[in-house]
């Protein structure tokens, strides 16, 4: 059985309807003054309104920090050096090798909250000898065109 559904025609389907053209405005001519130019009224100033000085806000109080004592000098530690300028690839192994013709003790790579290198580090040395040789050696060393600043670091000092 063949059943057709009828619709009900919705407005606007399956016609198109032309616009309809708006009509075009009459440019308007000027028109001369009736006044005299001797009665012309006086124009009326506005009153300035003042407003109320804004309350400034007080400035906040700065952060209240330790005082820093500074380092003394024989806290520099006798094993351990600092390795800073460091490409950011570099790992602890790599760090490692570098310094592999020396006795170590241990070198890791200084890395930040999300895992990637801060581009320095941390070489220890079994012994002072070693430290010095390390210095002397990669004082003027580079790796990837970056100069290295190799120096003695400081021994960890403890929190009062």
């Amino acid at each position: 059985m063949n059943c057709e559904i009828a619709r009900p025609q919705v407005k606007g389907e399956g016609e198109v309807k032309p616009r309809k053209k708006r009509p075009q405005k009459k440019p308007q001519e000027a028109k001369p003054e009736t006044k005299p130019e001797t009665q012309k009224e006086p124009k009326k100033e506005k009153p300035v309104e003042k407003k109320p000085p804004q309350e400034k806000k007080p400035a906040p109080k700065p952060v209240e920090r330790k005082e820093r004592k500074p380092r003394d000098p024989g806290s520099v530690s006798e094993t351990m050096i600092f390795v800073g300028n460091l490409p950011f690839k570099v790992t602890d192994e790599d760090l490692k090798q570098m310094f592999a013709e020396y006795s170590l003790k241990s070198a890791r790579i200084v890395k930040g909250k999300f895992g990637r290198s801060k581009g320095f580090g941390f070489v220890d040395f079994a012994s002072p000898a070693d430290q010095k040789k390390a210095i002397n050696d990669f004082s003027e060393a580079t790796i990837n065109e970056r100069q290295l600043a190799v120096k003695a670091a400081y021994a960890e000092q403890a929190e009062e």
